[in-house]
Order: structure tokens, then sequence, then C-alpha cells
């Protein structure tokens, strides 16, 4: 568990092992089931090791893992990998859009499309996370893959198609409709804080 031997490697791993709890979701999973496999993994070796008590953490996390168990599939539990609510709403809301607009066909309601662009806006981003490191001056405005990734981890493509959903509905509601201008606006200056240098 200590790769480099004594001293200053002793302090980095401690370091590396206090941020991977730090990372932990209040559900126990570390953003994805497979990030939270390996979180798990590299945590139990250092408990393993006798570098610290990790019982708590590891608990919790057997119990997100668990969380995630959705349904059977012939009779065997399926474990959803990734839960990705938000993509999934921001991408369905924008594929029903382009077709309702090619097709001249409407197959969602105008409160359907408020249901799912007021759902969007409420889980916007607020929080600052690691992100902010080198992206100070930007407010936070992106939006996570789904809601169980709470404020953490909030990534860009999806809060390039949740910005996109959102311009994309239908609304009669002026005092929602400028809610909706104002996170659109937000998330894109957001995305366009978080590009690399070149």
């Amino acid at each position: 568990f200590l790769p480099l031997g004594g001293g200053d490697s002793e302090d980095w791993a401690r370091e590396g092992v206090q941020w991977l709890v730090n990372q932990q979701q209040v559900n126990g999973n570390w953003y994805t089931l497979g990030g939270s496999v390996v979180a798990v993994l590299a945590l139990l070796k250092a408990h393993d090791a006798g570098a610290v008590d990790l019982t708590p953490v590891l608990k919790l996390a057997g119990r997100g893992m668990l969380g995630e168990l959705r349904h059977e599939v012939d009779g065997l539990p399926f474990l959803q990998v990734s839960p990705s609510s938000v993509w999934d709403i921001a991408r369905a809301h924008s594929a029903i859009s382009d077709f309702q607009r090619l097709s001249g066909e409407k197959i969602l309601s105008s409160q359907d499309q408020m249901i799912h662009a007021r759902s969007l806006v409420n889980v916007q981003n607020r929080s600052e996370g690691d992100w902010s490191v080198l992206a100070h001056e930007v407010a936070p405005a992106g939006w996570s893959f789904g809601h169980s990734q709470e404020d953490r981890y909030p990534d860009t493509d999806t809060a390039a198609q949740a910005a996109l959903a959102l311009s994309l509905a239908e609304t009669t509601d002026e005092k929602f409709a400028l809610s909706s201008t104002a996170a659109i606006r937000s998330g894109m200056n957001w995305v366009l804080a978080l590009r690399n240098f070149d």
C-alpha cells in the first residue's frame, strides 16, 4: 500500500486515502459503480495493511453498491453501472424535440416539456468541486450525469446536453423562461471556463 516506502511517501499515501474517502457520496458510491469498485479495492488495500480503519467507509460503500441493484433479468440481479438520469432526461428531451420539429407530430405535451425542463434546472450544480481548482473564476453551474452524483461531479458533456434540452423546451411561463435562460447561460459559461489551454 505504501509503494515508495517511508517518510514523505507515507504522507502521500495517507493523503491519497483521505482524498478517496472525501470523494465518497452520501449514498456510499463514487460517481459510478465502476468508480466505486476501484475506490473500494484501493481502500481495502489500505485497510488490510492496517494503515487506517476504514470499516465505516467500506460498509457505506457496500450499501451504496447494493443500492444500485435495479431489478432482476432472467432471475439474476441487474446492476445499473452508471445511473444517468440527468443525461437520460436531457438526451431524450432533445431527441423528442428534434423528432417533433422534423415530423410536425407532437408527442410531448407542453406540460411534459415543462416537467423535464424544471427537473433539469432544479439539479443544476451550485457547489464548487475539484474542477474549481483551475477554474475558480466561474460560478458552479454544470450538471452531473445522474441525480445520485449530487453536486460533486458535474461534467461538460452533460452540461452541454442539459443546456441544449432547456433551449428546446417550449414554455408559456415567463418566470420559468427567465430561470431557464439563466441556467443555460450560466451552464455554458461554466463549460467554456473548463476548456483546456489549447
